[in-house]
């Protein structure tokens, strides 16, 4: 007779109690976690390795799209703060437009000019509004990449072209206010100077890797290294100073800036920024970068020599250590050498930082808008006929600017947009990968559940079946 008390009903019980625990902690993960620690709890833990690692990438990934949705805040800020800009200029436009009328009496144009001054304060005042602490817009107080500068072929037989170009080489001529500095070293130590690198020069890079080459495409000895440099490069090349006579002649001389106005702005807020190609060799040859603020006294924040490493294709971004209250300040780069090689820089910019966004495994440059600084009412003013006019040529470039920053702001925003469908496209995947690992957990339980109930269904009816079995053999005994 099979007992009630039968081990086989106590091994059923447990058997689909277990299986509904199992489901339930299932259920549970699914609901609550992101299916790792379930992949763990059944000891695979290759599996919940990757699981660990793609929650992570997909919370990441989240963090990044809140970072993007910030930008997106902060470039339409500054959008909106760029129209206002355009209309304010846009209206100085025309009473500059109104006060060229040379039938207009003085007290009539003193009264559009005192409009017009009201409002230059105000376009100054948008160019220092904030969104949640940070600037909307940055100043840019000097560019130059040289690239203007009319060059002219080579004169010396040293420098004897290997590739034939347009006769547009070289040229000795700063820019406008720009000054180079001879030391009294310099040109001394023998040898004959060479007027294509006697001191900084200017050089098609083209032009300065083939005077180098000693064979078609072999570089310049490096020189081809420097792709920042394009166009027109300043150059302060000690190495082909000395090709006439190899006698050691020593250049010793500075590129100056003109004096930079950057006044209002805040103390330690500017930056220095330029590409640069340096190629060092053991001995006395130093490269400084300078700079003075007011006329005053000069500081050195940033040394290389001998012992420096090569750098022939850098982008440099240096802090000046603007102090408070400076108005101008001027940058020199100061170099000396005896055939050491070179030094070579482009696209020099004085600036405030950019706003920069993290995107996946890089920094997002936003672009950086800047509303154009108009000069002050001693130079721009309505008081003339003759002021007039020029104030409406200067606005009109004016506008012109602000039209291509609301281009750059166009672009900016649909590339942040762009960014931010990626990463949702890439979160999704994620989850749906994550989700995938616990519905697979779950249906292995729904169907351990389902075996181990219909176990347990027959089983019952087997026990129901014996205890009727029972209770008929004993109504025949008795």
């Amino acid at each position: 007779m099979l007992s009630p008390t039968a081990p086989v009903y106590g091994n059923l019980a447990s058997a689909t109690s277990r299986a509904m625990a199992g489901l339930q902690r299932s259920v549970g993960l699914a609901l609550q976690g992101d299916g790792s620690e379930k992949v763990l709890d059944n000891g695979d833990g290759g599996q919940h390795i990757y699981s660990s690692r793609l929650g992570s990438q997909v919370k990441s990934k989240q963090a990044q799209i809140t970072s993007l949705q910030n930008a997106v805040s902060f470039s339409q800020s500054q959008r909106g703060a760029l129209t206002v800009a355009m209309s304010i200029f846009d209206r100085m436009g025309e009473l500059a437009v109104l006060a060229a009328d040379p039938i207009l009496s003085a007290s009539d144009r003193k009264n559009l000019d005192l409009e017009f001054n009201e409002l230059r304060n105000l376009s100054d005042q948008i160019g220092k509004q904030r969104f949640n602490g940070q600037k909307l817009y940055r100043r840019s107080y000097l560019k130059e990449n040289f690239d203007d500068l009319s060059l002219n072929p080579f004169v010396s037989a040293t420098e004897e072209i290997v590739m034939s170009g347009d006769g547009t080489d070289w040229t000795s001529s700063p820019p406008s206010q720009w000054t180079m500095q001879k030391a009294a070293a310099h040109g001394t130590g023998g040898g004959t100077v060479i007027p294509e690198f006697d001191g900084w020069t200017f050089m098609d890079s083209e032009s300065w890797q083939n005077t180098a080459a000693e064979t078609i495409g072999d570089g310049g000895q490096n020189r081809n290294l420097f792709t920042k440099g394009t166009g027109v490069v300043a150059v302060a090349d000690s190495d082909e100073f000395d090709d006439d006579g190899y006698a050691g002649i020593q250049l010793d001389s500075a590129l100056s800036t003109p004096s930079i106005d950057i006044s209002g702005a805040e103390a330690n807020t500017i930056f220095l920024k330029y590409d640069s190609s340096w190629r060092q060799e053991a001995g006395a040859h130093v490269g400084k970068v300078i700079v003075s603020f007011d006329g005053g006294a000069s500081s050195t924040i940033l040394q290389l020599d001998g012992a420096s490493p090569d750098g022939y294709d850098e982008s440099v971004e240096l802090a000046v250590n603007n102090p408070t209250g400076a108005s101008s300040m001027q940058v020199s780069w100061d170099y000396s050498g005896r055939n050491n090689w070179w030094w070579a820089i482009d696209n020099i910019e004085v600036a405030e930082s950019k706003q920069e966004v993290f995107v996946d495994d890089h920094s997002f440059d936003l672009e950086n808008i800047e509303v154009p600084r108009l000069p002050d009412s001693s130079a721009l003013n309505l008081l003339t006929s003759d002021s007039a006019s020029s104030a409406v040529s200067t606005l009109t470039s004016f506008v012109e600017k602000l039209g291509d920053q609301k281009a750059l702001l166009g672009s900016n925003l649909t590339e942040l947009e762009f960014s931010i469908d990626r990463l949702n496209s890439q979160v999704m995947a994620g989850q749906v990968s994550l989700d995938r690992m616990t519905d697979a957990e779950m249906a292995e339980d729904m169907v351990r559940l389902s075996r181990d109930k219909i176990v347990s269904e027959g089983s019952i009816a087997l026990m129901t079946q014996a205890r009727g079995i029972n209770q008929n053999l004993m109504n025949i005994l008795l």
